[in-house]
C-alpha cells in the first residue's frame, strides 16, 4: 500500500471536486459514488465501524475490468493527512450532492416556492 500516494490522490479528488471538474454518478451499492478514468474507476464508499460509532469513509481504485486493485480507508490514512477522516466524510459529501443532484433540487424547489 503506498498511503502517501492515496493521500495525494485524495487531495486532488477534494481540488477537482470542489473546482467541479469531476463527475460523480452513483454507485452500483447504495451509498457508493463513483468518478471514472479512461483506465481505471474511484469509488467512494461509507461502512459501519465495529469498534466506533463512526462509518469509516473508503476510496476504492477498479481497473478497466472491475478488479479491485487498491483501497484505503480514513484510519490508514489518518497518519499520512491531517483531518482525514473529516476530509474524506467532506469529499464523499459532495460527491454524493452532485451525484444526487442536490443543488438542482434545491434550486427547483426555491423556484417553485417563490
Amino acid at each position: 500500500m503506498s498511503y502517501p500516494k492515496m493521500a495525494s490522490l485524495l487531495k486532488k479528488l477534494m481540488e477537482k471536486t470542489d473546482a467541479v471538474q469531476l463527475k460523480w454518478e452513483e454507485g452500483s451499492k447504495k451509498a457508493t459514488f463513483r468518478v471514472s478514468f479512461p483506465e481505471y474507476t474511484i469509488l467512494l464508499s461509507i461502512r459501519p465501524c465495529a469498534d466506533s460509532p463512526e462509518d469509516d469513509y473508503y476510496i476504492s481504485i477498479f481497473n478497466s475490468e472491475g478488479t479491485l486493485i487498491e483501497e484505503t480507508s480514513d484510519r490508514e490514512l489518518a497518519t499520512f493527512i491531517p483531518n482525514a477522516y473529516q476530509q474524506m466524510q467532506s469529499l464523499y459529501d459532495k460527491a454524493r450532492r452532485q451525484a444526487l443532484g442536490v443543488d438542482k433540487a434545491i434550486d427547483n424547489i426555491l423556484e417553485n416556492l417563490k
